[in-house]
């Protein structure tokens, strides 16, 4: 050690060349490494929740036949640009009559009109919406539309008034009494972008019979093109015996009991029906579907996650008599290594 100590004391310049060159070739062995091996982001928040005495069933059978790519997923950054620009050339795009501006704690845009059209932008969802009164005529050409040709019909939609970037799978079409409704599961990857909630479907057309346009909702969330970063995923088989932990996130959503006679309530997210009939929250699913999706909830999460989303039934006691009701959990699809849990959990009531 001596003689080293020596050897640099006398050799200042060599010692300085040579450390430079082990530097550079650290830096170029960096460089060359296959993403998902730098590092990236070591911990990532994501937009779920923690919950006491959750019990989630997930079949055996079930978890060996859900297939997931098990390469490394991408993470993606979030942007949290404001886009009413963009509403208002959409607005341009679709002749809404003379439209007039409202914006309400610079969260809420509103445009109507005198006839009653209505458009809405979210930018805390980034969640755009539209009622039209007066009617527009998105699509001239169509004479009597078959079912492939409805089911094409919001992704021509999005192409032509939003953007024609956006893709869509399952797309579902609903025959209304007086028109269709057209939803579908926008892409990223290849993988659904899921929203919170029951609904796997979020954006959506409702058209009249004469294919007219009479309401809409879009989602219109951008991300950085650049990966923020490349994870592994917790395997469907695995998930069952970690996710019904307190500090394993997820986020929890239950429907109306099926067969409880009575009206939903004064609002979707209340507890109570308005006959004073309390809705017991659930406490256990039995899953019947699950898939990896990515969900963003709000621009106030930095990264889009992938989640798994558990889809199933459960049951709760009302006045003596057990019903039956869908739920579906939204879970961590991330390796819990690479999870944010702060240290003091607050639980969701």
């Amino acid at each position: 050690m001596d003689k080293l100590f020596e050897f640099v004391k006398n050799n200042k310049q060599i010692t300085i060349i040579t450390g430079g060159i082990l530097v550079l070739i650290v830096l170029v062995i960096f460089t060359i490494l296959p993403e998902g091996t730098k590092g990236g982001v070591a911990l990532i928040e994501q937009p779920l929740y923690f919950y006491k005495s959750k019990r989630i069933s997930i079949p055996v059978k079930l978890a060996q036949d859900t297939k997931v790519n098990t390469k490394p997923w991408n993470i993606y950054r979030i942007k949290n640009d404001n886009q009413n620009i963009k509403v208002e050339g959409i607005i341009t795009k679709l002749n809404i009559d003379n439209p007039s501006k409202k914006v309400s704690g610079g969260i809420l845009y509103e445009w109507s009109n005198k006839d009653g059209d209505l458009v809405q932008y979210d930018v805390k969802t980034q969640t755009m919406s539209l009622v039209m009164q007066n009617r527009i005529e998105v699509f001239p050409e169509l004479g009597v539309a078959s079912d492939s040709q409805l089911m094409g019909l919001l992704t021509d939609f999005i192409h032509k008034y939003v953007d024609n970037s956006y893709e869509y799978k399952e797309v579902n079409v609903v025959k209304l009494g007086n028109g269709y409704k057209i939803e579908g599961r926008r892409l990223v990857n290849g993988v659904a972008l899921q929203t919170p909630g029951l609904s796997k479907y979020h954006d959506y057309i409702e058209l009249d019979n004469q294919y007219n346009l009479k309401l809409a909702r879009v989602v219109l969330v951008e991300l950085e093109s650049e990966i923020a970063d490349k994870i592994k995923l917790i395997k469907p088989n695995e998930l069952g015996s970690v996710v019904s932990r307190d500090a394993y996130p997820k986020e929890f959503n239950q429907d109306f009991p099926q067969g409880l006679d009575i009206d939903k309530g004064k609002s979707d997210d209340s507890n109570q029906d308005n006959l004073g009939v309390e809705i017991p929250k659930v406490s256990n699913i039995t899953v019947e579907s699950m898939e990896v999706v990515y969900l963003f909830s709000n621009v106030d999460q930095q990264f889009l996650v992938p989640v798994y989303r558990l889809e199933g039934k459960s049951r709760v006691v009302i006045a003596g008599r057990e019903f039956e009701l869908n739920s579906v959990v939204h879970a961590s699809a991330i390796d819990p290594d690479h999870v944010y849990i702060p240290s003091n959990i607050p639980f969701a009531p």
